[in-house]
């Protein structure tokens, strides 16, 4: 099985998912984020990045992620 399969036929836990979805809306509350609420952020979005092609970040949670990464010392550079 070559890379590009195992993308395909990853699998996302449902704690991930629900992690992910709470960080998102701690997002859009002005709520800080933990290093738990940006692992399944970015989790979530590398597993549908991989069928979509581009991430599904909105531009809120872009920035809010930029902001929590840089309140743990770490610098984010997204890809256009």
């Amino acid at each position: 099985m070559n890379q590009s399969n195992l993308a395909v036929n990853q699998v996302i836990s449902f704690d991930t998912l629900k992690t992910s979805a709470y960080a998102s809306a701690k997002i859009n509350l002005g709520d800080e984020l933990d290093m738990d609420d940006l692992v399944a952020l970015f989790a979530v979005n590398d597993y549908f990045q991989q069928r979509l092609g581009h991430s599904v970040f909105s531009g809120i949670e872009v920035a809010g992620i930029g902001d929590a990464l840089e309140k743990h010392g770490i610098i984010f550079v997204e890809a256009q």
